[in-house]
């Protein structure tokens, strides 16, 4: 049988990794943070935890005290495009999904993401405060994986919703008048007990663009 040419090898090889699925990696200046409302913080962060995850962020909060905790960084530009595939696992009605936010600590943020136990994905505003507001009635989202994205421009901010990551809806458009300064993933225990303490997000892909 015919050894093939070192330059055909290498051929196969290109066309081999070209037809590979491409992941997003997750950008190395992503920090935990955490904006607690009570001090009794317990998060951690497992990164390549398995095959096709890029990490995964776990919080355990049995007395439901409704912290979240957030692994963000400086936004890319001043407009932008943030994507993120993942999942949340939980017994309680915890949520997890992108964040973004205006500053640093104790922001107004946003949080855009699903709670699985609830069959539903919530658009949450919160004003430095521990109490969201609804920016939008909840959604049916009956468990599995999420894909979520947000473009933020000089004037607006819209917000869409995948089934697969390809093809995008958007569910609602609103103007950017507290500019995004930070953005990244997070979740929120919002009520586990010592029966079902914990909420984990789960990061497939997570990418970002400048607008």
């Amino acid at each position: 049988m015919p050894v093939p040419s070192k330059g055909l090898s290498l051929m196969v090889v290109v066309l081999v990794l070209a037809a590979l699925p491409v992941r997003a990696q997750t950008p190395a200046n992503l920090k935990l943070q955490t904006f607690d409302f009570e001090p009794d913080l317990r998060a951690s962060i497992i990164r390549d935890p398995a095959p096709g995850v890029l990490l995964s962020l776990n919080q355990r909060d049995p007395r439901g005290t409704g912290r979240f905790t957030v692994l963000s960084k400086k936004r890319i530009a001043s407009a932008f495009v943030v994507t993120a595939g993942f999942e949340v696992t939980s017994e309680n009605a915890c949520i997890g999904g992108l964040w973004l936010a205006d500053k640093t600590s104790q922001p107004n943020a946003v949080f855009f993401g699903v709670q699985p136990s609830l069959d539903r994905r919530r658009l949450l505003m919160f004003n430095g405060t521990p109490i969201p507001v609804d920016l939008m009635p909840p959604s049916s989202f009956v468990g599995g994986m999420a894909w979520e994205r947000v473009e933020e421009s000089a004037t607006a901010r819209a917000y869409s919703i995948s089934a697969d990551g390809i093809s995008w809806t958007q569910i609602l458009t609103e103007p950017s008048n507290v500019r995004t300064r930070r953005y990244g993933l997070a979740v929120q225990n919002r009520n586990g007990t010592p029966a079902a303490p914990d909420c984990e997000l789960k990061i497939y892909s997570f990418k970002e663009e400048k607008l």
